[in-house]
């Protein structure tokens, strides 16, 4: 009875064991489970944390690369910083100069007015332009600099769940890779069309902006500018748009700095390494006009006077001023077959009686719009809203003169808010402002542009005095002009001469 009760008990005990371990064994599933969430959950977490490290400091790259400068020519430097410096901001304004500079220079060479300065003077702005374009290619580029922006922030965004000595780095590489995004876009560059000569390449327009990543030709020329969407902040882009705009897979001509970069970090932890990519998009956020700053326009008035007994010249020339005045060009003159002796006289210098600049460059008949035109086109590569308004107003202030330059002045130390003056200046004298003494020549021939309309016995006159004999004799003034272009490139400081040459022939029938 003893052993069968004692069996009946461990009968009844036998459940609650077996139930005891199936707890147990449900139980350590269990932390193992979640352990194995809180880990997955961990490494999720880190992932997110590795990822948006990665990407706050690619944003830091594409914040700081336009931090990055080099130095660029003594010609460039009225479009570089004050340190002569150019650099993200900065490169497509000395692009802008070269382009333009290349763009007069087609435009002489389709006139047939080059000469052996024009392509030379042309060459040298494009090569120097390009070396300036290749250095800051190669800073932008430099992996060395480029891991420095992104550790700055990495080692301020760190994933803190993989481990307290996690460490966010670049990945082990060549390089970055880099790309030009947005190709079309504008620029941050603004012109217009009336800047560009009669004949020359247009560049391609986004709005009123230099089209960015769109490659073309002047002068035969390859000619690229970066796009920089004006008002954009620096912004991270996807991998896609990236990839199809990579410099290495979509080159474009020209070697054009690139405005995306791609950062690809690694987080070692202790807990796991994880690592992530991300691109980013720069934007100097600074906008400039296509210009050539330091640059002038010269008007030049020489006057001759002529002196001409029976068709034959028989003295010097006289030249004349900008004003009415009486001269006396022959003296004592002996007249042939009648032994009287001939002194001439010339009222000369009426043609600019009125006193002003503008009346002067039109005193006598003919076609006078296009020294107008030629000289306000070049005045818009200065200043590219410069009005015919402006011009002729700023001409009519002015009393008449041998020699005018009209120039720039600025208030800001990047030449980007151009004031067109004019001054009087001293032909045999160096010019007033040190950037516009240059050794450059002049690379453009002269082409006559008006053929004024030549008038006798005005506005100039002359008469006779004869001494022994008929005190008088015929005698009358042919008055003629002719006004002449010289263009240039701009290489030199000098885009323009506009020259006035008036003739005034006092001939004298006396025998």
């Amino acid at each position: 009875m003893r052993n069968a009760r004692l069996m009946n008990s461990r009968k009844q005990r036998n459940p609650s064991g077996a139930s005891l371990v199936l707890v147990a064994i449900s139980a350590g599933f269990l932390i193992i489970l979640l352990f194995i969430v809180f880990q997955f959950l961990t490494l999720n977490s880190g992932s997110r944390e590795v990822r948006n490290a990665v990407d706050a400091a690619a944003l830091n790259v594409s914040k700081q690369v336009g931090t990055l400068k080099v130095p660029v020519g003594a010609q460039f430097s009225d479009v570089a910083d004050k340190g002569g410096l150019v650099g993200m901001s900065n490169i497509n304004r000395v692009w802008g100069k070269a382009y333009l500079i290349n763009a007069n220079a087609e435009a002489i060479q389709k006139e047939g007015l080059t000469n052996q300065y024009t392509n030379q003077n042309a060459d040298e702005a494009y090569r120097v332009a390009k070396i300036a374009n290749d250095n800051l290619v190669n800073t932008l580029t430099d992996k060395k600099t480029l891991d420095q922006f992104f550790n700055d922030m990495a080692n301020v965004r760190k994933a803190k769940l993989l481990g307290t000595a996690s460490e966010l780095k670049t990945v082990d590489g060549p390089g970055w890779d880099v790309a030009m995004v947005d190709r079309g876009a504008p620029s941050n560059l603004k012109f217009d069309e009336k800047q560009i000569p009669k004949g020359a390449t247009v560049a391609p327009k986004s709005g009123s902006h230099v089209s960015g990543y769109k490659p073309f030709n002047a002068n035969n020329k390859d000619f690229c500018f970066a796009s920089f969407i004006p008002n954009e902040m620096p912004h991270l882009t996807t991998d896609g748009n990236f990839n199809a705009n990579d410099a290495r897979t979509s080159p474009l001509a020209g070697n054009p700095i690139p405005n995306a970069f791609r950062a690809n970090g690694i987080n070692l932890g202790n807990k796991a390494s994880l690592s992530a990519s991300a691109s980013s998009v720069a934007n100097p956020r600074h906008e400039y006009r296509l210009s050539i700053p330091h640059a002038y326009i010269s008007i030049v008035i020489q006057n001759f006077g002529l002196w001409l007994v029976n068709g034959k010249s028989v003295a010097p020339p006289t030249f004349y001023k900008c004003s009415p005045e009486t001269y006396q060009g022959i003296k004592g003159h002996k007249l042939k077959n009648s032994g009287r002796i001939l002194n001439g006289y010339a009222s000369l210098g009426n043609e600019y009686k009125t006193g002003t600049l503008s009346a002067a460059l039109t005193a006598l008949p003919g076609n006078h719009q296009e020294e107008f035109d030629r000289m306000l086109q070049r005045i818009k590569e200065i200043k590219h809203d410069y009005t015919m308004g402006e011009l002729m107003a700023m001409l009519q202030k002015q009393p008449p003169a041998g020699m005018y330059i009209i120039y720039p002045t600025y208030s800001s130390a990047d030449n980007t808010d151009p004031s067109i003056q004019i001054m009087a200046v001293d032909p045999n004298e160096p010019l007033p402002i040190p950037w516009m003494n240059t050794a450059i020549q002049m690379d453009g021939m002269e082409k006559l542009i008006v053929d004024e309309t030549a008038q006798k016995d005005e506005p100039n006159y002359c008469w006779p005095q004869i001494i022994g004999g008929n005190p008088d004799c015929e005698h009358f003034t042919m008055v003629s002009g002719k006004i002449t272009w010289k263009p240039g490139t701009g290489f030199g400081p000098c885009l323009g001469v506009l020259r006035v040459a008036r003739v005034t022939a006092s001939n004298f029938i006396a025998d």
